[in-house]
């Protein structure tokens, strides 16, 4: 893939995947992949998940309002490319937490104790400059492979 064929949408697209990643929805990021790449359906991603269908649905429409928002049609085969790409390097990001019971993590980065239902808004409102930075980096692996090719 040449790098001026890469998707203006990339940078948003891997933010997104960052920000699950590092607070702990990696199978979000899961039924994400099954979805556009395994083209598996909701209920079957239900099913192998557990994650309620419709929760399937409202991210998965998340990743398609990504591309949408830049002006390029969301077409299914495009996103399956785009996250072919992404996800091995989304596998080497950690999770930014650790468990102190079974309702709250310790945030690994400040050190706050947020409920773990909270804990991606933490992220989001406290961290977003430490998502930017994992994302930025990926994406700069990405277009440096790209160039290469």
């Amino acid at each position: 893939m040449q790098s001026r064929r890469l998707p203006a949408t990339l940078p948003n697209v891997v933010r997104y995947l960052v920000l699950l990643k590092v607070s702990g929805r990696a199978n979000y990021i899961d039924a994400i992949e099954r979805y556009f790449v395994r083209i598996e359906s909701p209920s079957a991603i239900e099913e192998k998940l557990g994650i309620p269908k419709t929760v399937v649905k409202g991210v998965t429409q998340y990743v398609r309002e990504l591309f949408r928002s830049t002006g390029a049609p969301p077409s299914d085969e495009r996103i399956k490319q785009v996250l072919e790409m992404v996800l091995p390097r989304i596998g080497a990001v950690n999770e930014a937490f650790s468990w102190c019971d079974a309702s709250y993590v310790r945030c690994r980065i400040c050190g706050a104790r947020v409920r773990f239902t909270d804990f991606e808004d933490h992220i989001r409102r406290c961290h977003s400059n430490v998502v930017d930075e994992i994302a930025s980096e990926i994406v700069r692996d990405i277009v440096s492979e790209a160039m290469r090719k």
